[in-house]
């Protein structure tokens, strides 16, 4: 279902940035990221580690921007690489590493010439995950829907954002450890720390 919708938001987008040209622009973005994912849980559901050690990553992509006066619209659509780190025992830690195409959209509300207050939806589509060393065995859900909010600094072609995405819900992928078949649940729906620079294109 959550594929159906992402579809329909897309249409939904290029069909107002069509109508809305004249205010429209687009461009180039990346950011680096700081993810947390959820909770480490082994088969007995002992929590093995609550959090996880962060690590960082980094997206890259296009976005778009529909300008209407003191708010505007502005769409993402990025390539997403994340990790953490996990202790499955007392001396064996373990890598999570997670790729996804995320779309968030983000309302700007401008505060102070150049500077916005944005909110909007993030929705995830997971194109791989895994955790390090342990054998993957399936995920509750490949599309996720989370909540972008923060600030961001737009002057001319050049904008700078810092967001903090999370998600709605938890998402848990299912691993199996190769040496010892210990069977373990991961949230895989990371908090996010994004701090990303953007150059618009067109005029």
């Amino acid at each position: 279902m959550k594929k159906q919708i992402i579809l329909v938001l897309l249409v939904f987008l290029a069909t107002v940035f069509s109508v809305n040209a004249q205010k429209t622009g687009w461009g180039l973005t990346g950011s680096l990221v700081y993810a947390s994912n959820g909770k480490l849980i082994d088969e007995a559901k002992n929590v093995l580690d609550k959090r996880g050690k962060g690590g960082t990553g980094f997206n890259v992509g296009v976005f778009g921007n529909l300008n209407l006066g003191a708010v505007y619209i502005r769409p993402k659509l990025v390539y997403s690489q994340t990790n953490s780190n996990y202790n499955i025992d007392s001396s064996t830690s373990s890598d999570f590493r997670q790729k996804s195409f995320d779309l968030p959209v983000l309302v700007g509300i401008k505060i102070i010439k150049p500077i916005s207050f944005v909110v909007g939806p993030a929705f995830k589509y997971i194109i791989n995950s895994g955790l390090e060393n342990v054998k993957y065995k399936k995920i509750e859900q490949e599309a996720t829907v989370g909540l972008n909010i923060g600030f961001a600094l737009i002057i001319d072609r050049i904008g700078i954002d810092l967001i903090y995405d999370r998600g709605f819900s938890k998402n848990e992928a299912s691993f199996i450890n190769n040496e010892t078949n210990n069977e373990y649940t991961l949230d895989t729906r990371p908090n996010q720390f994004i701090l990303s620079i953007s150059y618009r294109l067109n005029k």
